[in-house]
C-alpha cells in the first residue's frame, strides 16, 4: 500500500525486496520462483533510484549480496 504512494523512495523498494524474499523462503510459499523475481525486481529498482548517490552504491552492492546469500546463491 506504501508503495502506490511513494514510487520513487529507495525504502520503500528495499522492503518490499525483502518482504517477498522472506515469503519466498518460507517452507508453505505456493510459488518461490514469483516471490523470488519479485524481490530482485523491486531490488533492480532500489538500485536505480540510489545509483546517483554517492555512498549509496556501496549499500546496494551489500544489500544485494544478502539477498544472494539467503537464496544460497
Amino acid at each position: 500500500h506504501g508503495y502506490d504512494y511513494f514510487k520513487d523512495d529507495p525504502l520503500i523498494c528495499l522492503s518490499l525486496a525483502i518482504a517477498y524474499m522472506g515469503r519466498a523462503m518460507q517452507r508453505q510459499a505456493d510459488n518461490r520462483h514469483h516471490f523470488i523475481a519479485q524481490a530482485m525486481a523491486f531490488l533492480s529498482q532500489y538500485r536505480e533510484m540510489r545509483k546517483d548517490d554517492p555512498g549509496g552504491m556501496d549499500e546496494v552492492e551489500f544489500n544485494f549480496g544478502r539477498a544472494f546469500q539467503q537464496l544460497g546463491v
